[in-house]
């Protein structure tokens, strides 16, 4: 049986729903699928910026309703939960 990864990778569409986009061993491989997502859809990032709630690292590249999501075990571990809405 194939081990599972440690990170899937999300996006969030601007109405809430999320699609999966894929999975990842390392936090690198899983920005690299983030990456190659914008890519394809021909978007430059005017920033970046992450922050952890729940279990999931959100990231924020730019729009005020769409974002990239790492979810992983990993990011339970010594992290207050943020019960702030964004």
């Amino acid at each position: 049986m194939e081990e599972q990864k440690k990170y899937k990778v999300i996006f969030q569409h601007g109405n809430g729903t999320e699609t999966t986009l894929g999975y990842a061993d390392k936090e690198d491989e899983g920005w690299l699928i983030i990456s190659e997502h914008m890519n394809s859809l021909n978007y430059k990032n005017p920033y970046i910026r992450s922050w952890i709630v729940n279990g999931r690292k959100w990231f924020a590249v730019g729009s005020w309703v769409e974002f990239y999501i790492l979810e992983s075990e990993e990011f339970y571990e010594g992290v207050q939960t943020n019960t702030n809405s964004r």
